[in-house]
C-alpha cells in the first residue's frame, strides 16, 4: 500500500496551523501536485466535501474528499474513494515551542489487483509527498520567507 508520512516545524501556533490545513481548498497552495481544489463548505466540519484534481504521473483525477475525522485543532482526516482505490491523508498538529509541528500521512490503498502495482506507484506518491513537503514547510512558516 503505497504511503507517504512525514512531519513539518511551524511557527504558526498550533490553532492557526490546524485552520490552515484543515482547508483542503488551500492544497494547491503547498501540493504540486493539486491542479484545483474547491469545497460548498463555508468552514471545515465533519462530512465536508472538497472537489480535489490532482495530476499523477501523465494523467489528471477529479477526487471527492470529505472530512471522515475532526477534532480541532488536533486532526483531520480527509477521504476519496474511487473504483480503483481509496485515498486517506491525516493532518496531525501538535503544539511545539513557540509554534506548532504539522504531521502528514498520505495512503492509497488499491482495490482488486491494482494491489499489484503498490511497489511500482510507490516510488512515485514518495516523490509527490517530498515535493508537498516542500510546500507545506513554506506555508506554515511564512515568517521565514522561505
Amino acid at each position: 500500500m503505497p504511503r507517504y508520512t512525514t512531519a513539518v516545524p511551524s511557527t504558526m501556533s498550533q490553532d492557526e496551523a490546524f485552520a490552515y490545513m484543515s482547508r483542503f481548498e488551500h492544497l494547491p497552495e503547498w501540493d504540486p501536485s493539486c491542479i484545483e481544489a474547491a469545497t460548498s463548505s463555508p468552514t471545515p466540519v465533519l462530512g465536508a466535501r472538497y472537489e480535489v484534481t490532482v495530476r499523477f504521473g501523465k494523467g489528471i483525477q477529479r477526487l471527492t474528499y470529505e472530512i471522515t475525522e475532526f477534532d480541532p485543532p488536533r486532526r483531520v482526516v480527509f477521504a476519496a474513494d474511487t473504483s480503483r482505490y481509496r485515498a486517506i491523508d491525516t493532518i496531525t498538529v501538535a503544539p511545539d515551542g513557540s509554534g506548532s509541528m504539522v504531521s502528514y500521512d498520505a495512503v492509497i490503498a488499491l482495490k482488486g489487483l491494482r494491489k499489484l502495482a503498490a511497489p511500482l506507484i510507490s516510488g512515485k506518491f514518495t516523490a509527490l509527498g517530498e515535493a508537498a513537503k516542500a510546500g507545506m514547510r513554506r506555508v506554515l512558516n511564512p515568517s521565514a520567507g522561505a
